[in-house]
């Protein structure tokens, strides 16, 4: 009985691991940059989405005056998280 060996001279195949894409929060998170492949915890900035503009234009009717509230309050805002390594974007948080 003869075992099978790979021939040496054959191309192997190449396994590639694909990971399943983070979900990310409005805190910074521990993740593996997909740039430079260090390990790190984010930095994160905020910035105006939808939901600053939506609220925006509900506060324009309600109360005038007050309509720029908005996009001075954070918690309204996109969170995009950077890798603090290479500053490549990794993903972003949107709130509405």
């Amino acid at each position: 009985m003869q075992k099978a060996y790979p021939d040496p001279q054959m191309p192997q195949p190449h396994v590639t691991v694909v990971a399943p894409p983070q979900m990310y929060g409005q805190l910074p998170m521990q993740v593996t940059c997909g740039n430079c492949k260090n390990t790190v915890v984010t930095i994160t900035t905020c910035e105006n989405g939808g939901c600053v503009y939506l609220a925006t234009i509900i506060i324009l009717f309600v109360c005038f005056p007050l309509f720029f509230i908005p996009f001075l309050s954070d918690s309204c805002k996109d969170v995009t998280h950077y890798c603090p390594t290479c500053n490549a974007r990794l993903g972003t948080y949107k709130r509405l």
